[in-house]
């Protein structure tokens, strides 16, 4: 089973743990606005302060997220959503089902 999200921030990030731990099998895309893998947004102010590194704020590492299996879509929004006919595109303008 296919399972898209939308979001790749804490909560999507969660989801794809969540879903992972149900059902190890699934194909997992997890689409994200941003260039960057999912991060602990509660800590930019430690970012900004200097006390963390960028690499201390990620949820899981991109090779972690490959090795479950994800495929993230980073940089890419979802702009319209076509439930009838499960299928969206992104800002790149790319039709996914």
């Amino acid at each position: 089973m296919k399972v898209v999200i939308i979001g790749a921030g804490m909560a999507g990030s969660a989801l794809v743990d969540e879903l992972l731990s149900l059902e190890p099998s699934l194909e997992i895309h997890l689409f994200g606005e941003e260039r960057t893998p999912p991060y602990n947004r509660i800590c930019l102010t430690d970012l900004l302060a200097g006390a963390k590194l960028p690499n201390q704020l990620l949820l899981k590492s991109l090779q972690k997220f490959e090795e479950e299996g994800v495929k993230l879509h980073l940089g890419e929004r979802v702009d319209k959503l076509f439930p009838k006919l499960k299928k969206f595109i992104t800002s790149r303008g790319k039709t996914y089902s």
